[in-house]
């Protein structure tokens, strides 16, 4: 453990400055210090610095270094750089310098960002962590007991990956301290120094849990009952246990599985019998089986890729199976499908959980022997910022055997083929490659099923999570007697610059039942991967960026022929005052009918630098259409820039950073609001949106000299944007003012002083 000197780390927080305040508690403040490390750089430390010198806050103090510099490292557990200390009258108060976690407290993600909960993955994964953190101190010699788990103790670094601390409270297992602990999340076994035990951390991890889920604090006094515990267990009593989900933002019907088995865990860690809560390492075991998303960083040079994980469910039936499903969410004991889409390089195990569909049989006139086969398709896109617009996803596979489609719910077949071998009433599609579309909003509700019919539309994934998956269900039969089912096989989406690879099998997907109690398990489970690809989806661009800036009258426009060019095969454009109505097939996208401009691109982006001032600049961005005839709804906007990690406001966007270079927060992602402009209109008066942002002036590389206000990249819907070339960026008048951009913050009084002077040295001259 390093020891620091006094007055470097008090220098590097400003002296205790207000601003670098990051916490306060009874006992102590925490502040941002910037230190430099020993190869010269500066580095982002917290500091924490008691409040008074009091022997019990210095004795807290002294054993939250003891505990922490005797730990060995691990991911979830704050990290000790180190401890310095003062002498001040009798007292001897040491500062403790820790790692600095930038991304807040899980109690701020839960109950302080109301617009912006945090997703499901993410709280499982908090989860998982926090009980890792646990089985770490748990598993020591002798073990350590944290004794404050709470929201608060929770931090994120960089990457968003939890730890705990402040140990404060935390004592080894050969200590006896009086009880201790915060109210909501303090054990009521744990009443006297003889009850101290790791169970009593477990219990306040089964507050912590239920905070996770409901997104309610543990004790909320404006509500009745106060105690989430209380609260919690009346609804799990009433079997109520849907209610305790976080209504702020909806679970997928492939994650509700996981929501039933979070919540037995937690309520497991609650039990009044110390004998009858988890150790820690159950818990890490546990949470390992139902974690449903791995997060990883994607790389920004590989475009995310979709995934098709095609589970199947197989039922016998005497006859064909013709009926509409009905659904039985307990106690059945069979599988079925899904079909999803997953980024590039994620390891993802997605599941499906909610309700098991049973088929009755019915009379069938069909002179073949069938055994139907339920299956049951789920559309999911991961993409971070590329949707599946109009006319949507137009799924197709070409069968093996002589395998048909009897009955279709959510979706339909274009064709239905040729069916004369079946007597009677006919399959739903005989074609050996059906091609399926999902089904319109407003379709009878006898042939839907749950998160389909919506058009084929798909929303990006940071966009609406709820509406970036769909789902369709039907029953496969064949004309032999074999029992046996083989994937299909040449899976298209049917989108442009989408290739899809082979079925691949995976593990079977698992669902509960019975509240958790039982579990079932798919037949088959196959995999099938897409890849999206610019070039494939088009040969010529789709998007431009001029640029302009306060300081120099030069308008950069988007490169000459950017994305076609006038006169030459296939670009066609519309001069003004000319009228084209242009029919086309209602499965097809609209074709890009584009204003004659030098550049010929559908969408212009332009960054204009607007204005600067002492501490802060700002930044205009207009995007307009330039297509005649096409809408884009749910548009989309990447930019990379180094300055967005320093974003202070977005005045008419919604927006949020993309990390796709690990730590790295220089890319970001904006997009419209709802019902305000997430929809740009064809080219026209109203075919443009627009946006100012606020961004402060990091002085340690902040500058207007050789371009560096202007993006690096941009991506319009997903699709790379032609930047201009450098050397044509807007530059600084002169070379005095390209020196040091500060030149253009100097105060008016002191250029109106040099007036005078200036005056006097010109009658000078003149005589």
């Amino acid at each position: 453990m390093e020891e620091f000197d006094y007055e470097e780390v008090v220098k590097g927080t400003d002296s205790f400055s207000p601003s670098n305040l990051i916490g306060r508690g009874s006992h102590g403040s925490v502040y941002k210090a910037s230190l430099r490390s020993n190869n010269g750089r500066l580095t982002s430390v917290a500091v924490k610095k008691l409040s008074h010198a009091h022997e019990e806050t210095s004795k807290k103090l002294s054993n939250e270094i003891s505990l922490l510099s005797s730990l060995s490292p691990h991911p979830h557990v704050v990290k000790l750089l180190g401890s310095t200390s003062q002498r001040h009258g009798h007292c001897h108060l040491p500062l403790l310098v820790m790692e600095f976690m930038p991304n807040g407290s899980l109690h701020e993600l839960l109950h302080k960002s109301p617009d912006s909960p945090p997703s499901w993955p993410t709280r499982f994964r908090v989860a998982l962590q926090v009980a890792r953190a646990l089985e770490s101190l748990h598993s020591s010699e002798p073990p350590i007991i944290h004794r404050d788990v709470k929201s608060t103790n929770i931090l994120f670094d960089s990457e968003w990956d939890s730890k705990l601390i402040d140990f404060g409270l935390a004592v080894s297992g050969d200590g006896s301290p009086s009880p201790a602990g915060t109210i909501g999340y303090l054990d009521p076994a744990y009443t006297c120094p003889s009850k101290l035990s790791t169970k009593n951390d477990i219990f306040s991890f089964g507050v912590l849990t239920l905070e996770i889920l409901s997104g309610r604090k543990a004790i909320d006094v404006s509500k009745e009952p106060s105690s989430i515990i209380d609260w919690a267990t009346s609804l799990v009593k009433k079997q109520q246990t849907r209610s305790i989900c976080d209504s702020r933002v909806s679970l997928p019907v492939n994650l509700e599985g996981n929501f039933r088995q979070l919540l037995h865990i937690a309520m497991r860690c609650l039990s009044p019998n110390e004998s009858s809560r988890p150790c820690a390492r159950e818990l890490v075991v546990e949470l390992e089986r139902l974690r449903p998303v791995k997060e990883t960083r994607i790389p920004s040079w590989m475009s995310p890729l979709r995934s098709i994980i095609f589970s199947r469910q197989r039922r016998k039936f005497a006859e064909e199976c013709r009926r509409p499903c009905t659904t039985d969410v307990v106690g059945v004991d069979f599988a079925r499908g899904k079909l999803s889409l997953r980024e590039v390089l994620a390891d993802i195990t997605l599941e499906e959980n909610k309700g098991i569909t049973r088929f009755k049989s019915s009379s069938s006139s069909v002179s073949l022997a069938l055994s139907p086969s339920a299956v049951r398709v789920s559309v999911f896109n991961f993409q971070l910022f590329r949707h599946v617009e109009k006319p949507g996803w137009r799924l197709s596979w070409d069968w093996v055997n002589d395998e048909v489609i009897w009955n279709m719910w959510g979706a339909q077949a274009t064709q239905q083929g040729n069916c004369s071998r079946f007597k009677g009433q006919r399959p739903h599609s005989c074609e050996k490659s059906p091609v399926i579309v999902d089904l319109l909003p407003g379709t009878p509700y006898n042939t839907q099923v749950a998160n389909c019919c919506k058009g084929g539309v798909l929303s990006s994934f940071n966009q609406d999570p709820s509406k970036h998956g769909s789902m369709f269900q039907m029953n496969v039969g064949g004309a032999t007697n074999s029992t046996s089912f083989t994937i299909a096989e040449n899976f298209t989406l049917g989108l442009d610059g989408y290739s899809c690879g082979n079925a691949q099998s995976v593990p079977a997907s698992q669902f509960t039942a019975d509240g958790g109690r039982r579990w079932t398990q798919a037949i088959s489970t196959w995999n099938v991967t897409c890849i999206y690809s610019q070039f494939r989806a088009s040969p010529n661009p789709k998007c431009c960026v001029s640029l302009s800036a306060f300081y120099n009258n030069t308008i950069v426009p988007c490169p000459k022929c950017s994305c076609r060019c006038q006169g030459l095969s296939g670009a066609e454009c519309l001069r003004p005052g000319e009228v084209l109505q242009m029919p086309h097939d209602p499965t097809d996208h609209p074709p890009a009918l584009v204003r004659c401009t030098n550049h010929m691109c559908p969408i212009r982006v332009h960054w204009h630098v607007k204005q600067s001032y002492q501490a802060y600049w700002r930044v205009k961005i207009t995007i307009t259409n330039f297509n005649v005839i096409r809408n884009y709804s749910e548009w989309n906007l990447v930019v990379q820039h180094p300055n967005l990690r320093s974003l202070t406001e977005v005045y008419s966007f919604t927006y949020q950073p993309l990390y796709v270079h690990g730590y790295v927060n220089d890319t970001g992602m904006f997009w419209g609001i709802k019902s305000f402009n997430d929809l740009l209109l064809q080219s026209g008066e109203s075919g443009n949106v627009q946006t100012e942002m606020l961004l402060r002036k990091e002085p340690s590389d902040f500058t207007f000299r050789e371009g560096w206000a202007f993006p690096r990249k941009i991506s319009f819907n997903g699709d790379d944007c032609v930047m201009p070339q450098p050397d044509d960026y807007p530059r600084l008048p002169n070379a005095a003012m390209a020196h040091d951009h500060r030149i253009l913050n100097l105060p008016l009084s002191i250029i109106i002083t040099l007036l005078p002077l200036i005056n006097h040295f010109l009658e000078l001259f003149l005589r």
